[in-house]
């Protein structure tokens, strides 16, 4: 009976602790929020670059990854438009035509991958202006805030250490680039130096200002000469 007695005690007592300490909901929303990977609305702020946080370092990678990998397809697409040039001065258009066109259908394939690498990055962009000036920023001062970004001395620091690490990639190999790239017939006539070079069309593209749309919008690459 005592055991009884004993046992109904604590329970008793273990009840009336609970009721006069109730556990707040809020504590345990504190904890969860704190740990949600949501992003502040209000962003870091400039200030909150020194020193650069990991999530701001992983987009400054990717940034400069398709900066480089922009300039090295740009370059391609140049001596592409150089070697179709070269056939269509140098050569008979009509015994070229078969390797004329696979000249420009690898151009036109070097183009999409501009346009696809320049739409990476400019998504890039945007998730950092998020991250730093918060998303509700005001994208009509996109580029300016762009600017500053590149300008913050730990960012600066950060892309320089990066474009050392891509100077030291090595170049391709003589069969790569022979794959990507067709060289012309070593017959050439007479007076090809007065040849014209045309300059490659590089259209740039903006942000765009309702982001709704979450995107920017490429022009299709054209042929440089439709009646070849």
């Amino acid at each position: 009976m005592k055991l009884a007695v004993a046992v109904l005690s604590s329970i008793l007592l273990a009840c009336s602790v609970t009721i006069a300490n109730p556990v707040k909901p809020s504590v345990t929303t504190d904890v969860e929020s704190s740990t949600s990977p949501t992003p502040n609305p209000n962003g870091i702020g400039l200030g909150g670059l020194d020193p650069l946080p990991d999530s701001i370092k992983e987009l400054l990678e990717r940034y400069k990854k398709g900066k480089h990998d922009l300039n090295q397809q740009k370059k391609y697409a140049t001596r592409y438009n150089l070697n179709m040039t070269a056939r269509l001065c140098w050569l008979d258009l009509k015994a070229q035509e078969f390797k004329l066109r696979d000249i420009r259908k690898s151009r036109k394939e070097c183009d999409s991958k501009c346009n696809g690498i320049e739409a990476a990055i400019s998504h890039i962009k945007m998730s950092l202006v998020d991250l730093i000036f918060g998303e509700s920023s005001n994208y009509e001062l996109f580029e300016q805030q762009i600017d500053l970004i590149n300008k913050h001395p730990s960012v600066v620091e950060y892309l320089d250490k990066l474009s050392l690490e891509y100077s030291e990639i090595p170049g391709q190999s003589s069969s790569d680039q022979q794959r990507q790239e067709p060289q012309p017939s070593s017959s050439r006539p007479s007076g090809s130096g007065s040849s014209r070079q045309k300059a490659p069309s590089n259209k740039r593209k903006r942000v765009s200002k309702l982001m709704g749309n979450a995107g920017s919008f490429f022009q299709q690459p054209k042929d440089d000469d439709p009646s070849v």
